[in-house]
């Protein structure tokens, strides 16, 4: 407690004031590969209208796709069915697929409420019926919450930034971390599912490269095990923190 308790206080101290920074840039000419602020955050928001739920049971749903696609969602709802309350995460799902259709099932089922994102340790995935135990309601919608969300359900981009900033600035400080190790930082404060949801975002806007390293542990593993570690590495310093500014520098206002 002692540890986590130190840890929170330089983390609120870290705060290198980033949104203060301007930057001008000598050529006037704009990245169109950049995403835009809104549809960044926009991910991070997923409010679920509450008369959706229920509106067409399974058997129903089936009926707007070829005896192809039905066989695959129904493996995949199947599997999550049987997960109950826990939930089903991707690498769980277990069925002789391609990864993309795999993700196009689930992409299919969440958009017809078939199934609910949820999670702590990871993304998982629940049926409807046992949602109860993982989402809040609030007017019409209800939706899952995360360290960012406000009461109604809206992204706070303030918390946002805070939080993508202080595992931008301990990346910096540390080229090459493994995942592992800045998510063991930074699990006092941050479940594994959102600290993932914070580096892809960085890894989008083009802070940080993910890169898979086969690196050689001092302790003796199996050889037939060939996996590589994930390490995190920042761009050039002035390209992270252009980006990073790019993206928050107008957080204050309105974006919902």
């Amino acid at each position: 407690l002692r540890s986590g308790t130190k840890q929170l206080r330089y983390l609120e101290s870290a705060d290198l004031k980033l949104e203060k920074i301007t930057v001008k840039p000598f050529v006037s000419v704009e990245n169109d590969d950049m995403p835009m602020l809104r549809n960044v955050i926009v991910e991070l928001k997923r409010l679920i209208p509450i008369k959706l739920f229920k509106k067409k049971c399974f058997h129903d749903f089936l009926l707007d796709y070829s005896v192809e696609q039905r066989r695959i969602l129904r493996n995949i709802y199947k599997q999550i069915e049987e997960s109950h309350m826990v939930g089903s995460a991707i690498d769980e799902i277990v069925v002789v697929l391609d990864k993309s259709k795999v993700y196009w099932a689930l992409d299919e089922l969440e958009n017809a409420t078939q199934i609910i994102r949820v999670g702590i340790d990871c993304i998982r995935f629940v049926l409807d019926i046992f949602s109860e135990s993982w989402i809040v309601y609030s007017g019409d919608f209800a939706f899952f919450p995360a360290p960012w969300s406000t009461s109604s359900g809206d992204v706070d981009v303030s918390t946002v930034r805070w939080m993508a900033e202080g595992i931008l600035c301990s990346i910096v400080n540390r080229p090459g971390i493994a995942m592992n190790d800045l998510k063991l930082k930074y699990s006092f404060a941050l479940q594994p599912r959102f600290f993932m949801d914070l580096i892809k975002l960085l890894e989008r806007f083009g802070c940080i490269v993910l890169k898979q390293i086969r690196s050689i542990p001092a302790n003796l593993n199996s050889p037939f095990l060939d996996e590589g570690i994930l390490h995190l590495f920042f761009k050039i310093i002035f390209l992270i923190f252009y980006c990073f500014l790019q993206l928050f520098y107008n957080f204050s206002k309105r974006l919902f």
